[in-house]
């Protein structure tokens, strides 16, 4: 149940003007018999007097009289809400571009970068080293791990320690 505040001015000759929270309106009429125009429209009442037995009635299209302030402010936020829509279609189409530039940047560094191997040449080529022979500098390494001997320095963990490991002479087969 909704809390209705209304004041009611009377002018003479059965005319009102009533003042409500909705708006400010007219009505002319006689005991048991009115007819009204307000911000919700035309409307008539009736009833017996004293008895608080009565009906009422819209009379025409039954519709809030709309004001042209409001109707221009209504206007204005629904073509607020439209243009927010429209750049949301905005922002939303060019994340999908982006993303579709990306995709077709990934294809063309794929397709670019790639080239078919040709098996005539990876034929023709040497094969690779055997996995149990050692190259000659890994043999010559090897050599000098087995052969070293850490000084006193080293085995103390000095930095001197490992330059003097540096400064010896590679074992044989150098």
């Amino acid at each position: 149940m909704g809390l209705r505040l209304r004041k009611s001015f009377k002018i003479g000759g059965g005319f009102r003007v009533n003042l409500s929270s909705r708006g400010v309106g007219a009505s002319w009429g006689v005991p048991g018999f009115r007819v009204g125009t307000g911000p919700s429209g035309t409307r008539m009442y009736g009833g017996i007097p004293g008895t608080g037995i009565g009906w009422s009635s819209g009379v025409g299209s039954g519709q809030r009289v709309a004001s042209s302030a409001g109707a221009t402010y209504r206007q204005s936020v629904d073509a607020q809400r439209d243009l927010m829509h429209w750049a949301e279609a905005q922002r939303s189409r060019y994340e999908v571009d982006l993303h579709e530039q990306h995709i077709r940047a990934l294809q063309s560094i794929h397709q670019e970068g790639w080239s078919p191997w040709d098996w005539r040449v990876i034929a023709s080529s040497p094969p690779p080293q055997e996995p149990g022979r050692p190259h000659l500098r890994e043999a010559t390494a090897m050599h000098a791990l087995q052969v070293y001997t850490p000084g006193v320095m080293s085995k103390l963990g000095s930095p001197r320690g490992l330059v003097e490991a540096q400064r010896r002479p590679p074992g044989p087969g150098a």
